[in-house]
């Protein structure tokens, strides 16, 4: 949850950035490469496990429910129409958002406030640790299809990595056996 509320704030700053910079195409880009990468191609399959759990699904929603909320003000200067009906529908999945406290939501994201960045989020140490562990489910998920190893086919894996680097895999290996659909992890 933390990493991507970091990934979130930056995205948002970013997205100012260029918007200040009269550079619509790479602010819709940057909203753009979050939404697929972070949010749907790494988060969504990260929080899978804790939305069966029913003790750990309500904070995993709040944290997906905030993030589309932001990723579609983001949207919406681009893509009015489309953006406008998903905050309505996720106005009736979600109506109070937030994390700590209910952020202020609108019936129409027309009138929404633009989202603002919160440092208190970021965390580049994070999101570098995170960063080691989605480049080894890569590798892994490429010598998969290197080799024409199945994606369901538990393996067990081992890797040459610096004791930092082990540290950082042996706090992620969660994730990591998950993502990667591993049945063991050695560094």
């Amino acid at each position: 949850d933390r990493w991507i509320l970091s990934r979130l704030s930056k995205v948002v700053r970013n997205v100012d950035a260029e918007l200040r910079a009269y550079n619509p195409s790479a602010a819709v880009g940057a909203a753009r490469d979050f939404f697929w990468g972070d949010l749907c191609d790494r988060y969504l399959e990260i929080v899978k496990p804790r939305m069966r759990d029913e003790g750990a699904a309500p904070v995993a929603r709040s944290v997906l429910a905030l993030a589309f909320d932001h990723v579609l003000r983001l949207f919406h200067p681009f893509v009015p129409f489309i953006t406008e009906a998903l905050w309505e529908r996720l106005n009736a999945q979600c109506p109070v958002r937030g994390l700590l406290t209910p952020m202020r939501t609108s019936p129409l994201l027309l009138q929404a406030r633009w989202p603002e960045t919160n440092p208190r989020w970021e965390d580049e140490a994070l999101e570098a640790d995170f960063g080691l562990a989605f480049d080894l489910v890569r590798a892994i998920r490429d010598l998969r299809a290197h080799h024409g190893a199945s994606p369901g086919l538990k393996l067990a894996v081992s890797v040459k990595a610096s004791d930092q680097e082990t540290a950082v895999l042996g706090r992620l290996r969660s994730l990591i056996l998950h993502l990667a659909n591993l049945e063991s992890l050695e560094a």
